[in-house]
């Protein structure tokens, strides 16, 4: 998964570099509340930019996967089965 983010949320710059956070080259996102006991990963993985000019981080995930795992509805209302 790649970001979607084409300029920095803090300064406007659209110098972005794409990458990962995390010791391991990864952060995963696994909800505190899963109510899907039978899932692959149980997490989902987050994609990160980084700002060349001011140095900002932003993350994103990607929704489909926490409604998987999560069973909360999705924007149309809908849960993944």
């Amino acid at each position: 998964m790649s970001p979607k983010h084409s300029t920095c949320s803090r300064c406007g710059s659209t110098r972005l570099v794409p990458g990962t956070v995390g010791g391991d080259g990864r952060v995963l996102f696994k909800p505190a509340k899963i109510k899907k006991f039978i899932t692959l990963k149980g997490r989902a993985d987050v994609a990160a930019t980084a700002c060349l000019d001011c140095g900002t981080v932003d993350m994103t995930i990607d929704p489909r996967a926490v409604v998987d795992l999560t069973g909360e509805p999705d924007a149309g209302g809908s849960t993944a089965t």
